[in-house]
C-alpha cells in the first residue's frame, strides 16, 4: 500500500527553514495553520507532526504540507522523519478518503449549525429513519452540539451507542470544531425507555 504513496519535497530558495511536502492524497480541505496542540485539535496528522522535535509550524493546504522548523533540526534528518508520520497517516484509517474531501468541500463556508445540520439531513437520519427516529439540532454553543432524538430513538436501548458510535464519529469527523455533544432527549418519555431517571430536568441552552 505504501507503494502508491508519492510525496516530494521542496526546501524554500528564499527561506531554508521552510520546506513544502506535497502528496497525491487530499491532507486537508481549505487551509489550516497549526502552531501547537491547541492549534492541532481533531487533526490527527498536525498533532504528530506538531509534536516533532524542530517543529515550528505547519500549514495544511490541500495536497500541500508546509513545515517551518527551528534552526536546531536540520533537514535531511527532520524531512524523513516527516516523511514517515506521512505515510504512516495516509494507510491509516484517519486519512482522508475521497469521499471525505467531497463531503467537506460542501461544508465550506457554511456555520457550524448548518454543517451538523447537513450531516443530520444526508448522513445521518436517513439511516436512523429505517428504524422509525430522527435526530434533529437543538443548537451548537461553543463546541458543544445539542442534539434531541425522535420517534424509535426515544426510550430506545440503542440510543446511546448510536449517539456515541454513530452520530458522533460522523459529526466530529467532519466538523472537527465539535468538541462535544449532548443529547437532550427525555428517554423516559419513550415508547421503550432504557433507563429511569428520578430527575428528568436538562440542561437546554438558552
Amino acid at each position: 500500500m505504501t507503494d502508491d504513496i508519492q510525496i516530494l519535497s521542496d526546501i524554500d530558495s528564499r527561506d531554508p527553514e521552510i520546506c513544502r511536502f506535497t502528496t497525491t492524497r487530499t491532507l486537508y480541505v481549505g487551509i489550516k495553520t497549526v502552531s501547537n496542540l491547541d492549534d492541532a485539535k481533531a487533526l490527527p496528522l498536525a498533532e504528530k507532526l506538531i509534536c516533532l522535535s524542530g517543529v515550528e509550524k505547519v500549514q495544511l493546504i490541500g495536497h500541500l504540507l508546509v513545515v517551518t522548523k527551528t534552526t536546531a533540526r536540520e533537514w535531511e534528518e527532520l524531512s524523513k522523519e516527516i516523511e514517515s508520520v506521512l505515510t504512516s497517516y495516509l494507510i491509516s484509517s484517519e486519512a482522508l478518503t475521497d469521499d471525505d474531501v467531497e463531503e467537506r468541500m460542501m461544508l465550506m463556508g457554511r456555520s457550524t449549525k448548518e454543517k451538523v445540520q447537513y450531516l443530520i439531513d444526508r448522513q445521518i437520519n436517513p439511516g436512523v429513519a429505517e428504524h422509525g427516529g430522527s435526530v434533529g439540532v437543538v443548537d451548537v454553543k461553543g463546541d458543544i452540539l445539542y442534539l434531541r432524538l425522535y420517534g424509535g430513538c426515544q426510550g430506545c436501548g440503542a440510543a446511546d451507542f448510536t449517539l456515541k458510535q454513530g452520530i458522533e464519529a460522523i459529526v466530529k469527523r467532519a466538523v472537527p470544531e465539535i468538541g462535544r455533544i449532548v443529547d437532550l432527549t427525555n428517554h423516559n418519555a419513550g415508547v421503550n425507555p432504557y433507563y429511569q431517571r428520578t430527575d428528568l430536568k436538562r440542561a437546554v441552552p438558552n
